[in-house]
């Protein structure tokens, strides 16, 4: 089984916001972004994020999104908007400090 080193995330994205509702991130776009970026940062493929919702376009704007790995194991992510530039949208990833079991 490969190993998935956790590395604390922080990091800040970019998406544009999506014509279909008006003001939001759609929430395959918070998922995918979510999953690049943590990619990225660790250096090898994270699992797919799972976000419960779209994402307001507005600052301060924040979702948990999840992420599960083998062995009954969740990782918690905190998206929030931190800049809005007309339909680009600028969020940070904050990984939870650590995995805990899926009930």
């Amino acid at each position: 089984m490969r190993s998935f080193r956790l590395v604390i995330a922080s990091l800040a994205l970019v998406a544009v916001v999506g014509c279909g509702e008006a003001d939001v991130v759609s929430r395959s776009e918070v998922e995918k972004q979510t999953q690049a970026g943590l990619t990225k940062s660790v250096g090898q493929e994270a699992p797919p994020a799972k976000c419960p919702k779209s994402l307001k376009a507005e600052v301060g704007a924040t979702t948990r999104c999840t992420m599960d790995f083998p062995e009954n194991k969740r990782l918690g992510i905190t998206v929030k908007v931190v800049e809005v530039n007309g339909d680009r949208v600028q969020f940070d990833i904050e990984a939870d400090q650590q995995l805990t079991e899926i009930e």
